[in-house]
């Protein structure tokens, strides 16, 4: 079992197809697994249902800020996984890497569970990793995402 890592950051809600809330990116030495995914609607909700997809990056990371990473263990050192969040420059995300979507009620909290030995893992190439996107066509708000993962 690896070193357990987790971050948190919040970006507005945009339209299709949406603005990059929070990303993890390999290095050359690790593969950072994720296992645990939390999202929800921080801001004012309304009854509008929007969608949220995971989606693979192959090339780059874009532009974003630096959200605190924090060690499951304390007494783990600091993780090498890049972490961006708030992007306003986005990942350049491959056209069919979408390994997790769903939709949800801008008033609940989702919370997603990898199946243990099932996370979903980035390669180990200091340009790819996982990105979270929420968007809807219309409502403006602001969206939390909680990322978890081993390296």
């Amino acid at each position: 079992m690896g070193r357990a890592y987790t971050t948190v950051d919040d970006q507005a809600l945009a339209a299709t197809p949406g603005t990059s809330v929070l990303s993890i990116q390999s290095a050359t030495t690790i593969r950072p697994a994720l296992y645990e995914l939390i999202t929800g609607n921080t801001g004012t909700p309304a009854d509008a249902a929007i969608e949220c997809r995971l989606k693979r990056f192959d090339t780059a990371d874009g532009t974003g800020d630096s959200p605190d990473v924090d060690p499951v263990d304390p007494g783990d050192p600091a993780s090498l996984t890049v972490v961006q969040g708030n992007h306003s420059v986005e990942p350049t995300y491959g056209a069919n890497g979408q390994p997790l979507i769903f939709g949800l009620n801008m008033r609940a909290t989702f919370r997603w569970i990898a199946a243990p030995g099932r996370e979903i893992k980035a390669a180990a190439i200091a340009t790819e990793g996982l990105g979270f996107v929420s968007f809807h066509a219309s409502q403006t708000t602001l969206y939390t995402c909680t990322l978890m993962w081993e390296e």
